[in-house]
């Protein structure tokens, strides 16, 4: 009897690695990306800019699987806003000149009060998307989070009369909201009330000097760094956004650009083809097919190039990273533009502090620390 309880569970344990297996091959890429693109498109209809603000800039959402974490969404919602008052006096009322003084008293008053409204349609559209399509998401756990992080650009009030002549600069604000899946879910299904749902979701509003110097440094430094010398003009590097997530750590969202020529100018590349001749023009779609597949392979030398400058990067000023606690992450979110049709839209650097800690200290080698390094993609 004990020798057949050993084979099970011999047996059983030899299954494990399968298991395994057949579980990671169970996430579904197209799905997830087919989930994140519709979200983005809610998000986008949602934070619009509709109403009283002119916008200007591309208005574009982007959601990113974070393991571990969840998806998290960054959402601008404008470049840059303009607030006019106008103020005419009744009829029969004369005109009278405001001191700058009392202008610039009421337009602050304009202002605030602008912003008080505009907080509560900026929750209530959180509280919105949370509650009727963030469930809609799949492929993670109930203890994972989805998360909206809203950027906006400056603005700035005008007060009239006087042709303008006043002007006050209203600073950017971001704003984090999240919720826990199973709460989304609960939601959605009516066993959690609006109210109850409403408290337990995480919102606060990131202020210019609450930001952490640490990040915003490291932030320039993957924008130097993948610069380089500009000898790969082909890859093209937006501005690195750093975010601390509390449960995750570090977040530094960049995109890479790989535009690699389209199939006009590998049209352009081969000789024309003489139509009146069948060799020719099936000479001309073997060098077609020839110039594409050497585009491929080009692309997929650069994205190992890319994979291997974060290694470096992470491993060389990772330390400077000083107020992340060892089970922290630093993460580097990268949206790959330019990809080809079956390669990946989004790929995630990320690695633990604390390895970062222990190679600084000398405890592991730069390759040990290297190899720490995880690269997940879809």
């Amino acid at each position: 009897m004990i020798k057949r309880l050993l084979v099970f569970l011999i047996s059983c344990m030899s299954m494990l690695p399968v298991l395994a297996q057949a579980q990671s091959a169970a996430f579904d890429t197209s799905r997830m990306q087919r989930d994140l693109e519709i979200m983005e498109a809610i998000l986008d209809r949602l934070f619009d800019g509709s109403g009283s603000h002119h916008f200007f800039g591309e208005q574009r959402s982007r959601g990113i699987l974070l393991p571990g974490y969840g998806v998290f969404f960054t959402v601008a919602r404008n470049d840059m806003s303009f607030h006019i008052f106008m103020e005419a006096p009744s009829p029969g009322e004369p005109v009278v000149t405001p001191r700058p003084d009392k202008t610039e008293s009421r337009s602050r008053s304009h202002v605030s009060i602008k912003r008080r409204q505009e907080d509560k349609s900026t929750r209530a559209e959180l509280q919105s998307f949370f509650a009727n399509y963030a469930d809609a998401i799949g492929q993670i756990h109930d203890n994972e989070r989805v998360a909206v992080y809203l950027t906006g650009g400056a603005g700035f009030a005008f007060a009239a009369p006087e042709e303008m002549a006043f002007s006050m600069r209203d600073e950017a604000r971001e704003i984090f909201a999240a919720a826990r899946k199973a709460d989304i879910v609960a939601r959605r299904s009516g066993r959690l009330g609006a109210e109850e749902f409403n408290q337990r979701l995480q919102f606060r509003e990131v202020k210019e000097d609450e930001k952490d110097t640490d990040l915003e440094v490291m932030a320039r430094i993957f924008d130097t760094a993948l610069r380089g010398s500009r000898k790969s003009p082909r890859q093209i590097n937006i501005e690195t956004q750093p975010i601390y997530l509390e449960g995750l750590g570090a977040l530094f969202l960049l995109r890479a650009g790989f535009e690699g020529p389209s199939i006009f100018e590998l049209m352009e590349a081969t000789p024309a083809p003489d139509v009146n001749e069948r060799q020719d023009i099936e000479r001309h779609v073997i060098e077609l097919k020839s110039a594409s597949k050497r585009a491929k392979s080009d692309w997929k030398t650069e994205y190992k190039n890319l994979r291997n400058r974060f290694a470096e990067i992470i491993a060389d000023y990772g330390h400077t990273l000083r107020k992340l606690q060892g089970n922290d992450w630093i993460v580097i979110a990268t949206s790959l533009r330019g990809a080809p049709e079956d390669g990946p839209r989004e790929m995630i650097c990320r690695v633990q502090k604390q390895h970062i800690d222990a190679y600084n200290n000398r405890s592991i080698s730069r390759d040990h620390l290297i190899k720490k390094i995880d690269y997940f993609e879809y």
